[in-house]
């Protein structure tokens, strides 16, 4: 694809691909390495004397982007690993700005979480034949609690995830597979309901666009465009 990093007042580095080619693999290779060369060329991080491991992190991420061209077959596959590479810097100043060349296929299992007022996943909308009621606390997946979850599943691949108004507007996305190949979707689940533990095996199924404009945008995130195939999976 072909990339460009703009720099605009807010100090925003965006990186745009505007072609589709046939070659996913081979293209996340050039495009990671572009990204790397142009955050070592035009970012600050390099010459923060407060920051002498910045560019460490820019080789490391590049090497696990790399490792992952070579099991990437499809968009889906590049598009995740460039986002848990923008996620890597924790930086909201560094940003990916692409053109999808189609929708993402979305899933869910008939419910979705979000962050309540004290910093739990609860269920915040659920389908009719849901095995969960609304309010019900995520204790663990497979065993993984769900703090640990979420920060691998979501806050990997969206970056700082330490602050409390990006795990509010992304926190509903535990819950949505958008075929990310690089994490492990939820296979059984244990819950606190009416302050008893209950464990749910989830069925993942395929959510429909209406649903997910409805249900994710509406409960789950504060200020989601709603647009799906956009940035908002």
């Amino acid at each position: 694809m072909n990339l460009s990093l703009l720099a605009i007042p807010a100090a925003v580095l965006l990186i745009g691909a505007t072609n589709v080619p046939g070659d996913w693999a081979a293209t996340l290779r050039a495009d990671a390495q572009a990204y790397h060369d142009q955050i070592a060329d035009n970012h600050p991080g390099p010459y923060n004397k407060l920051d002498p491991g910045f560019a460490r992190r820019n080789n490391a991420s590049l090497a696990l982007a790399l490792r992952r061209a070579a099991t990437v077959g499809d968009y889906p596959g590049y598009l995740w690993a460039m986002r848990g590479y923008v996620a890597s810097f924790n930086d909201g100043h560094v940003a990916l700005d692409l053109d999808q060349p189609a929708p993402l296929p979305i899933r869910w299992p008939g419910f979705l979480t979000g962050f309540d007022g004290t910093g739990r996943q609860v269920v915040m909308t659920r389908a009719n034949d849901a095995p969960l009621p609304l309010g019900a606390v995520l204790v663990s997946c497979d065993g993984i609690d769900a703090e640990h979850l979420a920060a691998r599943n979501v806050g990997a691949f969206r970056g700082r995830w330490e602050l409390i108004s990006q795990r509010s507007t992304n926190g509903g996305r535990l819950f949505l597979d958008a075929a990310n190949p690089y994490i492990k979707r939820p296979v059984r689940c244990r819950f606190k309901v009416d302050g008893k533990l209950k464990d749910a095996m989830l069925s993942w199924r395929d959510l429909p666009d209406a649903d997910f404009d409805a249900r994710f945008c509406r409960y789950c995130t504060a200020g989601a465009s709603g647009v799906r195939g956009s940035n908002v999976c």
